[in-house]
């Protein structure tokens, strides 16, 4: 994995649930798949704290985000751009990433700190903030394309 942007979190309570919905949005918005399209699907599955605050609004590239709520055993589930997963263990973590590893899907963890479950991008809370890292294998694979200069932020924040 690739150990990518780090974020602050805000005060208060929910406030890290504030730091990683911002930082899904981050990670959509630089994200693109085969099709166009002015509207993004996050799918949000096995619920944590950190996904109570992720919802529908805009991107800053000026596409719109629409929320869907799915049980983890019914996914990956058709319609969704984004996968999500909170809390799901390991093993249905890999079951979902080996289920979507043919589709034009993002898929973002809370549950795996290291990355090494399939996801393409994990993030988790530290003392330093929030972060995420990116498993290159799996974004590799994927048929979604993310920027490059997330890669290249990612970098140069892991030398720092």
């Amino acid at each position: 994995a690739q150990p990518a942007v780090q974020s602050a979190i805000p005060d208060g309570p929910g406030g890290a649930a504030v730091a990683a919905a911002d930082m899904v949005d981050a990670i959509v918005a630089y994200s693109r798949w085969p099709r166009d399209g002015s509207a993004v699907t996050l799918c949000v599955a096995a619920p944590s704290p950190l996904t109570a605050r992720i919802a529908a609004g805009p991107l800053a590239d000026g596409r719109r985000t629409q929320v869907q709520r799915h049980s983890a055993g019914a996914l990956p589930a058709p319609g969704c751009d984004v996968l999500i997963l909170g809390a799901a263990s390991p093993a249905e973590q890999q079951r979902i990433a080996r289920a979507s590893s043919d589709r034009a899907l993002l898929t973002i963890s809370f549950a795996d700190p290291l990355c090494r479950n399939g996801m393409m991008a994990c993030i988790r809370e530290s003392d330093a903030g929030m972060i995420f890292d990116l498993n290159l294998d799996a974004v590799a694979r994927s048929q979604v394309r993310i920027d490059p200069r997330v890669l290249a932020i990612g970098r140069r924040r892991a030398r720092t």
